[in-house]
This record gives structure tokens, sequence and C-alpha cells, in this order.
């Protein structure tokens, strides 16, 4: 199975990462402006996300993996 790493396609946002009782959360942000949650679908990833990304200027991005 090839996973594509999505540091790569989603250029230009932060990868964080958060710890929860006990989960580890990734995210990718960075923007400026209100902030906007981008949710994929089960079988989804944050890279589903890399042609709209660009196209949201003046948000903030928050896109959990």
């Amino acid at each position: 199975m090839v996973v594509t790493d999505a540091t790569i396609l989603l250029g230009g946002l932060e990868e964080r990462l958060y710890e929860r009782r006990g989960a580890v959360i990734r995210t990718f942000e960075g923007g400026e402006g209100p902030s906007l949650l981008l949710v994929h679908g089960f079988g989804g990833a944050a890279w589903n996300f890399s042609e709209l990304a660009p196209l949201l200027p003046g948000r903030r991005l928050i896109i959990p993996d």
C-alpha cells in the first residue's frame, strides 16, 4: 500500500500533532482570517483537499488527517 505524504500536497500548511486522551491527531493548519474546518469522509485523507486549499485565500484552514 502506498501512502501519500500530505505535507508535499498541502504546501504552505503546517503539520501539527495533538495528543488527547491517548490518541494522536494530525492536522494541517495555516492561513489568515476566519477559521474553516475541512473534514474528509470515511476513507479519505487530508490530501483530498490539496486542490481546494489554494482556492480559499483569506481563511485559516484546519484539516484533520
